[in-house]
């Protein structure tokens, strides 16, 4: 491990349209660093070869997986191939401001802090701004992250924080981020650790208008987010009943509207709340379930 460098894994598969984007914010950040590309069993790995190259930058470095290991096991191989005292983590869709790092690191200097986020900018693909959202860092969950099961896609941690948490659990191939922060923020509460929370937009997060695509996935990482960490969950009902809406609205989505309805009844029965009583009720008439769900 080298002290004071931060290594920034960027995990990339089949987007050598948008990783030179991603790459060029990277590099513009004034701090030691190296920056570690991992093609994640890319279909053309040529094509983001040429567009790695094209950055021309020397800190750059690409490890390459045979196979797609999933979100988390393309960081995991991303850290491991690595040196930093700190790692940093970016989408490779996504861009950060260039005094992203900086601002990030300074809070590390105190040794009582394990990571660091800060506010980001939610971007449609046309460029059209949706949000900004700060995660709250408070009690063992990222309250505003869970309930959206996304959790925040460009943050720092140390590395022996990110080693002693285990590193991502790779059966997650959806909610990889806020499932690693779950285990850091629960190790934070153990230890008397913080997490920093930056009050400034330092990234633009691209979303996906197209979320159907992932319905499937994102229902088994629901189902495996509340059958890991049920013990965490039943300290948190207002954490765990928004996780469970979450499954809900993935399965009303899909047109799984009996799934739907059990969710939705776990959720009732967890936060009593007239959303999730809506929410149920919508579940039980077909036609007003394919609505958009309050």
């Amino acid at each position: 491990m080298q002290s004071g460098l931060t290594s920034v894994v960027i995990p990339v598969w089949n987007r050598p349209h948008t990783i030179g984007t991603t790459l060029r914010s990277v590099c513009a950040q004034r701090v030691d660093m190296e920056i570690v590309v991992v093609d994640n069993g890319s279909d053309d790995p040529e094509a983001l070869d040429a567009a790695v190259a094209r950055v021309g930058d020397s800190r750059i470095r690409v490890v390459r997986l045979a196979t797609n290991l999933g979100p988390g096991g393309g960081r995991n191989a991303g850290v491991s191939s690595s040196s930093g005292e700190f790692v940093a983590f970016v989408d490779s869709d996504d861009t950060v401001e260039p005094t992203w790092l900086e601002r990030s690191l300074a809070p590390l200097a105190r040794t009582d802090v394990a990571g660091t986020v800060s506010a980001l900018r939610k971007q449609r693909p046309d460029g059209t701004v949706t949000a900004t959202v700060l995660p709250e860092v408070h009690g063992p969950l990222f309250a505003n992250m869970v309930g959206r099961f996304g959790g925040p896609p460009t943050f720092v941690l140390r590395r022996s924080v990110f080693d002693e948490v285990g590193a991502y659990d790779e059966r997650f191939w959806y909610g990889e981020n806020v499932e690693l922060w779950v285990r850091v923020t629960a190790l934070c509460a153990q230890r008397g650790w913080s997490v920093a929370s930056i009050d400034e937009v330092l990234s633009t997060f691209v979303t996906d208008d197209e979320r159907h695509h992932y319905d499937s996935v994102r229902l088994a990482s629901t189902a495996l987010m509340l059958e890991k960490h049920a013990a965490l969950m039943a300290r948190d009902p207002a954490a765990h009943g928004d996780l469970l809406s979450v499954g809900g609205v993935t399965a009303a989505h899909a047109g799984d509207l009996r799934t739907a309805r059990h969710y939705f009844a776990r959720a009732l029965g967890v936060q009593r709340s007239m959303r999730a009583l809506v929410r149920l009720l919508l579940a039980c008439v077909p036609y007003l379930a394919r609505r958009r769900w309050p």
